[in-house]
């Protein structure tokens, strides 16, 4: 199942030529993945983990502007031992797609190496996926 967040562009967001920033994306990337996973972050403290971005690929098609309501869609593409790799989609107000990035997200303990993915973070990662019959 794909999650999808709503976003409005702020001020803040944007460059001098009045667009969302490159560097930007990757924020609201962070900002809204971290939304989704907000419920389970005490549970993460308590285990001593964190998920941290190894590998990041980022597309940019079209520009956003101040005030422009974004979706943002989530959905996980693979999940492995200790990763997952969560693709990141922002529509823009007219259904465009307007950047698409992959994030590698790696599950570490509090030495910073990695570790598996703990089953009730994978259950939240696996609501995430996609079916294949459903790709289209």
């Amino acid at each position: 199942m794909q999650k999808t967040i709503g976003y409005r562009v702020a001020l803040d967001d944007l460059d001098f030529m009045g667009i969302v920033s490159h560097y930007q994306w990757l924020l609201l990337m962070e900002r809204l993945r971290t939304k989704l996973c907000e419920d389970q972050f005490q549970r993460m403290q308590s285990l001593r983990l964190g998920f941290v971005v190894a590998d990041a690929k980022i597309q940019y098609r079209k520009s956003a502007r101040y005030l422009d309501h974004l979706q943002l869609q989530l959905e996980v593409l693979s999940l492995k031992g200790s990763s997952a790799l969560v693709k990141h989609t922002f529509v823009g107000p007219d259904n465009d797609v307007l950047v698409v990035g992959e994030l590698t997200l790696v599950c570490v303990n509090e030495a910073g190496r990695p570790n598996a993915i703990p089953d009730e973070f994978r259950d939240m990662f696996n609501a995430m996926k996609i079916a294949e019959s459903q790709k289209a």
